[in-house]
């Protein structure tokens, strides 16, 4: 069971009063003294944190109230609000190195780095706390209906350091590998950047008047190409600064967003982030000059059909080159408008690569041609979709040599329906046959966005 925290909200609202309250001054080093082992008391058991999670599990409401126990929950500090990127939490992994299970321990307390930095091994005295999901994660708090809220100011009396502050070796993951077994642990994503159009146009990590509460911008692979989504706290002391310009590693805190519809990855501060390499921007195809005219090459709705077999009649490919048999185009429709609708959500397919390529479209006679169509994005879990052309397809996309288009295909909304937006792309340089490719390449569970195209137009002059 999952739950969304709705209340987070409120106390975001007051973070900034609460800091400046909490905080005296800018010396934040550990208090003397707090290097010495805190012993547990007599008859106290040390249990796992996937031995507190299993409890919420085997519980019918997905919640567990641990009542006159002497057990304590041992693991080690991953995360820091000594740079505002988290707010009156901490995040616990079991082991410092290879670690299987995490949690976040919610408490009422601002800051914490100052008593429990980052590799400090704590043994957490669980009478009282309870143990459910907090925005599609595992957290330790107090309950409040069906999700787990921040455990009073008191309850720190209950955490115990150990004198071990070990070093946190970051989990090597690749997008594809994310999975909830994951969730609370701090993972290392190599060969990253920020998508082009975020550099370009000098994006803050959470600074942008669009940004509420937090800052969510898309990475991508330079290996792959798939992307996930780096969340920021508009507190964060970074906000306000640009992203990283570079590419490199992101050594982060794997967790979900607050709808909990998709993977999201915070860093602790800056530090954390090394993106001193060049970027990897693929080579994109652009036309110069004038393009867009009134005569239509090729034009097609998809009003016609009464089911995607109808649009492959009419020369539309389709057709899904990791499993012939898997996740293909299908024929959407909403208020009476059709288009051509694909997701990987609930598919099983852990390879998902599916081209929807259009009907030949003849080149010659015309100039200053221009591609124009509607995209809606919907449920994103990353930017998983390129629109590729050519004028020589060899009758297998497989084998067929793509040249990508330019297009800043957006990352949101992660719940719902962004609505359609038009897109066109300059193409007066290709001769002969021309094909286009929207090729999807997506992932179950951790790649699945969905997407709409509609009003599919190749014009020019005549």
């Amino acid at each position: 069971m999952k739950a969304i925290n709705i209340t987070k909200i409120l106390f975001l609202v007051t973070f900034t009063l609460v800091f400046s309250a909490c905080v005296q001054d800018d010396d934040y080093d550990v208090p003397n003294g707090l290097g010495e082992e805190q012993p547990l008391p007599e008859g106290a058991q040390v249990i796992s944190i996937s031995a507190v999670t299993a409890q919420a599990d085997q519980s019918d409401d997905g919640q567990f109230t641990f009542e006159e126990t002497n057990d304590f929950m041992e693991g080690y500090v991953i995360s820091s609000d000594e740079a505002g990127n988290f707010f009156r939490e901490l995040i616990l992994q079991d082991k410092p190195e290879n670690p299987t299970a995490g949690i976040k321990v919610m408490l009422f307390v601002n800051p914490l780095y100052t008593s429990y930095e980052v590799g400090r091994k704590i043994r957490i005295n669980l009478n009282g706390f309870t143990v459910g999901t907090s925005n599609g994660v595992y957290s330790l708090g107090i309950p409040d209906g069906n999700f787990i809220d921040e455990a009073p100011a008191q309850f720190q009396n209950k955490i115990y350091r150990s004198a071990e502050v070990a070093t946190i070796v970051p989990l090597s993951l690749t997008i594809a590998d994310f999975s909830d077994d994951y969730e609370n642990i701090m993972i290392q994503l190599e060969n990253m950047q920020f998508t082009k159009a975020d550099f370009n146009n000098n994006v803050t990590y959470a600074g942008e008047s669009s940004d509420e509460f937090d800052g969510e911008r898309t990475i991508e692979s330079c290996a792959t190409g798939a992307t996930t989504t780096f969340s920021t706290s508009t507190f964060a002391d970074f906000a306000s600064l640009p992203v990283a310009a570079g590419s490199g590693s992101i050594t982060g805190i794997l967790s979900r967003n607050f709808e909990d519809s998709k993977y999201v990855v915070s860093v602790n501060d800056l530090s954390y982030i090394e993106m001193e390499d060049e970027r990897c921007d693929p080579e994109v195809f652009a036309c110069e000059g004038t393009s867009g005219g009134a005569h239509i090459l090729f034009s097609d709705d998809f009003e016609s059909y009464a089911n995607f077999a109808g649009a492959e009649a009419a020369g539309w490919i389709n057709v899904n080159v990791a499993n012939t048999s898997g996740e293909k185009w299908v024929l959407g429709n909403f208020n009476n408008n059709n288009y051509a609708q694909i997701s990987g959500f609930n598919s099983g397919e852990s390879v998902i690569t599916t081209y929807l390529i259009s009907p030949e479209i003849a080149m010659d006679a015309t100039t200053e041609e221009e591609l124009s169509f509607d995209l809606e994005v919907a449920y994103s879990t990353g930017v998983i979709l390129k629109v590729l052309v050519t004028n020589d397809y060899t009758g297998d996309p497989t084998t067929t040599t793509w040249n990508e288009l330019d297009f800043a295909i957006p990352n949101e909304p992660s719940n719902g329906f962004g609505g359609f937006d038009n897109y066109t792309a300059n193409i007066e340089c290709i001769d002969g046959n021309l094909r286009v490719a929207f090729l999807y390449e997506g992932s179950d569970p951790s790649a699945t966005t969905r997407y709409h195209i509609d009003n599919f137009e190749v014009n020019g002059v005549q």
